[in-house]
């Protein structure tokens, strides 16, 4: 898995916009998991673990599959590159 850190919720989500104008579909799945459902269910609460929160709000991950071509690569690449 491949991913960047950004400085902020709304720079990762500007870049997720530019990344989509350009055909590249970027996500972020991470959560903390003290917010996960099952977290909440054994107390966890929003602000107990701010480096966790922060993460979930600023990491992206980056296209990836088995059979990710070079061309591929280059193509996410170049778009990131371009949104820069």
């Amino acid at each position: 898995m491949y991913y960047l850190m950004f400085p902020s919720l709304e720079a990762r989500q500007q870049t997720i916009a530019r990344l989509k104008e350009r055909n590249v579909q970027a996500v972020f799945h991470y959560q903390a998991l003290h917010l996960s459902d099952m977290g909440r269910a054994f107390g966890g609460r929003a602000g107990d673990l701010p480096v966790a929160e922060a993460a979930a709000d600023h990491l992206l991950r980056l296209p990836f599959f088995n059979d990710i071509t070079m061309e591929q690569q280059a193509l996410v690449v170049d778009a990131l590159l371009a949104t820069s």
